[in-house]
């Protein structure tokens, strides 16, 4: 199973949102929908961000906002099933909330109530190198509860699915963030080639042992936010000048790669030639050939042509398709050349495919709807827990 996840490249990372509203501060009380009883201690945050708060011995909470735009308040407490809203969070608006969860008495897929997979250290293996990821810096990433993970892999479905009835507690020593990690989805499709998950992160600033650690973070935070997708979409949102950032956009198309014969000619081809090595190799080198070629415009994407503002403060984007991004300032990773067998020096290349517009970007670099998108390339690979920085980061 380790070896067909070297050709994982797409990745999914979704985070479920609903109901829109508009508030700067945000107030409430948290109960149980069947007792009405008050939750203490209950955790309320916004996903993706360090900004978050508890219930108090009687269910109180009090959140204020530290920046504007769309955010998705989570509250979460085990035992529990997970309360997620959308919040559009507008200066000098509050909102006062009546929050009920229901108990996590949900039946589970028949797949995942199965006893774990034999092999748990293996099945471990493969959902951190896809969750929290291989490059530079996975390494200072611990899953400090990785027991409270269970695995099972699927023969029929050829997936390996895990999930967490507690959140999971991850300590990134490389970016020096603490992150309480709510796992809602996880299953790696070896068929498809894909991973897809998605969870509510909160994130915690660790505190540095030195003025020296506290450099290297900050150092590593900023490196790791040039060329991330963050930064893509807060270029594109603010107007900025992408090409001195160092993207290059372009709009990509898929066409029929006419030097491969279908599969049944070159598959017959094969087995006739059993007996005559080279030609048997020739079959099999064109048979292992893409279906389709790439084709990237020749001309720079103008997302203004395909952009509005909205009056929520958002930017709409209209489009349906792929787009070929490039990072120029640097290579891709040592590790990633790895990956792909392929050790080339070239820029870092990613494909996005837009699925089902309009699309809505937000100035802390937030794209909705994370349903509706994915990644391939390089940051595909690159984007996973180990370079996940808050929506609230500022470089």
């Amino acid at each position: 199973m380790q070896d067909n996840m070297k050709n994982l490249p797409w990745i999914f990372a979704l985070i479920f949102l609903s109901v829109q509203v508009q508030a700067q501060i945000i107030t409430g009380r948290v109960t149980n929908q069947n007792s009405a009883e008050p939750v203490p201690f209950a955790n309320v945050f916004f996903a993706n961000t360090t900004n978050g708060t508890a219930t108090d011995e009687n269910g109180y909470f009090r959140l204020p906002a530290k920046a504007e735009g769309r955010q998705t308040l989570v509250v979460s407490m085990v035992g529990f099933q997970s309360y997620s809203r959308e919040v559009e969070l507008k200066k000098g608006e509050n909102l006062q909330l009546q929050i009920m969860l229901n108990d996590d008495l949900k039946e589970l897929d028949e797949v995942t109530v199965k006893a774990d997979t034999t092999g748990w250290q293996d099945n471990f293996y493969i959902f951190r190198q896809q969750f929290i990821g291989k490059m530079k810096g996975a390494g200072d990433c611990k899953i400090k509860n990785a027991k409270s993970l269970y695995f099972y892999y699927d023969p029929r479905l050829n997936q390996l699915i895990a999930h967490a009835k507690v959140p999971l507690i991850i300590e990134n020593e490389h970016l020096g963030y603490r992150v309480e990690y709510w796992l809602e989805h996880f299953v790696a499709d070896f068929r498809e080639k894909t991973t897809h998950y998605f969870g509510y992160p909160r994130f915690e600033e660790m505190q540095p042992k030195n003025k020296r650690q506290a450099k290297k973070w900050r150092k590593n935070r900023i490196k790791t936010y040039q060329g991330s997708l963050m930064e893509l979409v807060r270029g594109i949102y603010s107007k900025a000048n992408l090409d001195s950032m160092g993207w290059d956009v372009r709009q990509l198309h898929y066409e029929k790669n006419t030097a491969r014969p279908d599969d049944e000619f070159l598959r017959r081809k094969v087995m006739e030639h059993i007996n005559n090595e080279d030609s048997a190799m020739y079959y099999s080198k064109l048979l292992r050939q893409p279906k389709q070629i790439a084709v990237v415009s020749r001309d720079l994407f103008d997302f203004q042509k395909y952009s509005k503002p909205k009056s929520d403060g958002s930017l709409q984007l209209d489009y349906d398709g792929y787009l070929n991004a490039t990072y120029m300032k640097e290579n891709q990773a040592r590790e990633y050349y790895s990956f792909m067998q392929d050790y080339r020096a070239q820029p870092q290349n990613t494909i996005i495919q837009l699925l089902a517009p309009p699309y809505f970007l937000y100035t802390n670099g937030f794209m909705y709807d994370t349903k509706n998108y994915m990644l391939g390339g390089y940051l595909g690979w690159y984007e996973k827990l180990a370079t996940q920085l808050p929506l609230d980061f500022n470089p």
